[in-house]
């Protein structure tokens, strides 16, 4: 029996050829590279908001100054930006861990899929690669210096200044918002390579598993990402 190769380079094939490359890779090792790109995820998007955090705690003086006067900071304090800069080393394991299962689950129960759970938490993890890696950190080391900026102004002048978008925060903005269309269009091919089926019902099966995902999350205070 003839061994089935590991598609070479599949960290940029998934970009611009997902469904092929899912494909290439349950034919091979669908459990292969899963948990390091769970972990290089999760370390991406902790050192991202651990940057964009940074310069926000510079500002808890100033902004707990304001939340007194202004409601929509609520209780701003140091414990709390530690707290959720840490969150994704949880956070993101357990959304791949559990939205893994659930997409095979639903995929099977309501599309007919013929993929395992093995192979859904595969096509997750591989389509989110180009997000985790390249836009959502890079989105927010841009995004960094203009919301300090932004938030010093308020705290000068207080919630009358006209707040200045920069070039910058707008660039970032629009990264996460295409780099979040382009995951979803990722995860629906590679999730109809797992189960067999049209990339539509990857489409339905991906917007199920977020709704059921959301309710699941909600005791912890919600989906947030991350």
């Amino acid at each position: 029996m003839t061994e089935t190769l590991f598609p070479p380079k599949p960290w940029l094939t998934i970009a611009y050829q997902p469904r092929r490359t899912m494909q290439a890779i349950l034919a091979a090792d669908p459990a292969r590279y899963q948990i390091l790109l769970v972990v290089v995820m999760t370390l991406l998007t902790w050192a991202a908001k651990y940057g964009l955090y940074q310069s926000l705690a510079a500002l808890l003086p100033a902004l707990a100054q304001m939340a007194s006067s202004v409601p929509e900071l609520g209780n701003v304090n140091n414990t709390s930006i530690e707290t959720d800069v840490f969150s994704p080393l949880w956070k993101v394991p357990l959304l791949f861990l559990l939205g893994g299962w659930l997409l095979g689950w639903i995929g099977r129960r309501c599309f007919g899929g013929e993929g395992s759970t093995a192979q859904a938490r595969a096509a997750l993890s591989w389509s989110g690669l180009p997000f985790f890696v390249l836009i959502f950190p890079l989105s927010c080391w841009l995004m960094a210096p203009d919301l300090q900026a932004l938030l010093l102004q308020l705290a000068e002048r207080g919630m009358d200044a006209e707040p200045h978008v920069g070039v910058r925060l707008q660039l970032a903005c629009g990264l996460l918002a295409l780099g979040s269309v382009g995951w979803l269009v990722s995860l629906c091919r590679t999730l109809a390579a797992a189960h067999g089926f049209t990339s539509w019902r990857g489409l339905g099966t991906a917007l199920l598993a977020l709704l059921a995902l959301s309710l699941i999350t909600l005791p912890l205070g919600g989906l947030s990402f991350p």
